[in-house]
């Protein structure tokens, strides 16, 4: 739980929860186009950061020079 104090007096508690969260994430779109990213996870990073890349509904989704180091797998892709 992470506490947020607010102006000395309010007090905002939220609760995180871990889920999978991609580098770049795209959703609804129609004719994407990537080109020439490098993306590096970070060691430090905690490990629900799982994939580079994260598309739903995505349609005409281009890709060229993508590099993705140290991901578990570089892209998941959801079609609806």
């Amino acid at each position: 739980m992470v506490e947020i104090l607010i102006s000395g007096a309010i007090r905002i508690y939220m609760r995180l929860f871990k889920h999978d969260i991609p580098g770049i994430f795209a959703r609804g779109v129609d004719g994407l186009k990537l080109d020439g990213i490098r993306m590096e996870r970070s060691a430090e990073l905690p490990d629900f950061y799982k994939e580079a890349f994260e598309f739903e509904g995505v349609s005409r989704l281009k890709m060229n020079d993508i590099e993705t180091i140290g991901f578990d797998k570089p892209a998941n892709q959801l079609n609806e």
